[in-house]
């Protein structure tokens, strides 16, 4: 599964509390105020690992938590 990073941990959390509308890269990015093409790369990151999941919805991308998303993990690595 390979080791959770802080920013895909923010990540995985803040797409676990928001609306399915406000699930799409640029307002992940702006929300948690990580760069815009960072943001672009942890999520291809976390695709690959099954982590999250893509919808597309005429043309434009949101994402999904996956049933194996380490939210628990994330949640913990917040905390500290």
């Amino acid at each position: 599964m390979g080791k959770l990073k802080k920013s895909e941990a923010r990540i995985l959390v803040y797409l676990s509390q928001v609306a399915n509308n406000l699930r799409y890269p640029f307002k992940i990015s702006s929300k948690l105020d990580i760069g815009y093409s960072y943001t672009l790369q942890i999520l291809e990151r976390m695709l690959a690992k099954g982590w999250i999941a893509k919808i597309k919805v005429r043309g434009r991308s949101f994402y999904k938590l996956s049933e194996t998303a380490p939210l628990e993990q994330s949640l913990d690595l917040i905390k500290q």
